[in-house]
């Protein structure tokens, strides 16, 4: 061999380890990428990454779904179906509505006019396709084949529109727009991709988070390339959608207020006014043209807000992972605390939890601190605020899952928890084998394929722990305890509900810790300039 094909052959294998970002590739990794050439193919990976995802939606979507079979309110299923129902026969001005053709009782419309609209496509569709699906008073309850294969083809469509789009654009915008390898490019949509939760609750027991997560995710794409205006639109959209996406309304709220100061420091106050007048503008007439056709009047818009905001449902519901049931195990506080005290109370505890990294990122407006910000608020909000379900941890995952090469272990840690924490809902609807396959792939595919520093060091035992590490080990191994437990094991006829409620208190403390840490690190953490 030549001197000239010797140092051809080094290049190459300094090449591989160099386009890591100073990080070798796991032995597979290596292989693969000097096989098949995966860096050079950033475009193709995420063709195959997408194409992978949907083989793993459409694979849980083979299972059952919320509510199946459970007369006489059935389940998120029949919900979703019914406000076809309504949409599609009913003008929108009904909708939200009591009437003799919308029982508000029976799964009345309660998220934003865009799930209405999306609703009202749907069913159209529906019609189209079969009629008996939507009938007017006449579809309660409808089940078959047919129908259940139009419905998680539903959820495909909206979520190839939205969040899968969004994930391969936010990919292909990091990779030209970054130093970094396409194969850790390739991780960072791998992991949008293959989290478990969305896909258990979308294609599992049935709903369509996949839409507003997609328009947030939108939404950062634009506010990462510098377009404002339009990731105020996405982001109204979103809201506009699901209400609960009001989660990042701070962190959105205060980082614009920076860039305004910002403006107004750099320039005059006069441009920084500006900038704040077109903000304030673009929110105001995309909110205006999406409610505005279910809000003619006054008594239209409060029903509408009553409807979106329920003060009268109580503080959480079922056993979700918050501060609340977790103090109500301890406390039965509702027993002395009306709902209208109980929502200031929530509201201010928020608003105290969330307020300390907001105004961080008030006075430091950058992009690396508005994703942290997303995450403290959103948990804040998850965590105190009021009228929360167990599916809005979801929420709080996707700003998880996109600086997971910044906090690799810690964002790890959150995806499993999240996910676990929804597993009494999921067991109820018969989705435990696609939980325990979906979280195996997801773990395993992290923690052997990809060569993710922190996560290798804890599985190769090497002696450089730090006290979160044996944190990280404890968690895991009380996870696998209490996952068996509430499987195999039968709980006392005086406690039927002692492995969800565990189930509960093991989320809410990981939450409250998770709340803590990531505050910690938007505060005090500095990290190098290649994070």
């Amino acid at each position: 061999m030549t001197k000239t094909n010797i140092n051809c052959e080094a290049k190459k294998k300094n090449a591989l380890d160099d386009k890591s970002g100073g990080i070798p590739y796991s032995p597979i990794a290596k292989v693969l990428c000097s096989r098949y050439e995966l860096p050079s193919c950033g475009m193709n990976n995420i063709i195959i990454g997408i194409l992978s995802s949907i083989f793993l939606r459409w694979s849980t979507g083979l299972f059952d779904y919320s509510g199946k079979g459970q007369p006489p309110m059935y389940g998120d299923y029949e919900a979703h179906r019914h406000w076809m129902e309504i949409t599609y026969h009913l003008t929108p001005s009904e909708w939200y509505f009591q009437s003799e053709n919308n029982d508000l009782l029976y799964w009345g419309l309660d998220y934003p006019p865009l799930t209405a609209y999306h609703s009202f496509i749907m069913g159209a569709v529906a019609n189209h396709i079969n009629p008996q699906y939507i009938a007017l008073n006449e579809s309660r309850g409808f089940e078959s084949y047919g129908h259940k294969l139009f419905m998680r083809y539903t959820v495909l469509y909206s979520d190839l529109l939205t969040y899968l789009s969004a994930a391969g654009l936010f990919s292909y915008v990091n990779n030209k727009s970054s130093n970094k390898s396409k194969f850790t490019m390739m991780l960072e949509t791998y992991v949008l991709l293959a989290y478990p939760g969305l896909i258990l609750i979308d294609y599992g027991h049935f709903q369509y988070n996949c839409v507003s997560l997609g328009l947030t995710l939108y939404s950062i794409i634009a506010l990462g390339s510098g377009y404002d205006v339009l990731a105020c639109i996405f982001y109204c959209l979103a809201v506009s959608y699901k209400q609960m996406l009001l989660y990042f309304s701070l962190p959105f709220f205060f980082y614009y207020l920076g860039l305004c100061r910002q403006k107004a420091k750099s320039t005059t106050f006069r441009e920084g006014l500006k900038k704040f007048i077109q903000v304030a503008l673009t929110v105001t007439i995309t909110f205006v043209i999406c409610w505005l056709p279910v809000s003619r009047n006054l008594e239209q818009l409060f029903q509408v807000i009553n409807r979106v905001f329920p003060i009268n449902r109580g503080v959480f519901e079922d056993k979700v992972s918050n501060f609340w049931c977790l103090l109500n195990v301890f406390v039965k506080f509702r027993l002395y605390l009306n709902n209208t005290i109980l929502a200031v109370i929530c509201g201010l505890l928020t608003l105290a939890a969330s307020l300390p990294s907001c105004i961080n990122l008030f006075f430091r407006p950058t992009k690396h601190k508005f994703m942290l910000t997303l995450i403290n608020s959103s948990l804040a909000f998850f965590l105190f605020s009021y009228q929360v379900h167990e599916k809005t941890i979801l929420i709080v995952a996707l700003p998880v899952m996109l600086i997971f090469r910044a906090e690799s272990l810690h964002c790890y840690w959150f995806l499993i928890v999240s996910s676990f924490s929804m597993f009494p809902l999921l067991l109820k609807d018969g989705l435990f084998i696609p939980f325990c396959s979906l979280s195996t792939i997801f773990a395993m595919s992290l923690t052997m394929f990809y060569n993710i520093p922190e996560i290798e060091n804890y599985f190769k035992k090497r002696p450089t722990y730090h006290k979160c590490e044996y944190l990280f080990t404890f968690s895991m191994f009380s996870w696998v305890v209490v996952l068996l437990s509430a499987v195999l094991l039968k709980p006392p006829e005086r406690y039927p509900d002692l492995f969800p409620l565990l189930i509960c208190c093991y989320s809410s403390i990981h939450f409250i810790y998770f709340c803590i840490y990531f505050n910690y690190v938007q505060l005090f953490k500095k990290y190098k300039k290649s994070a």
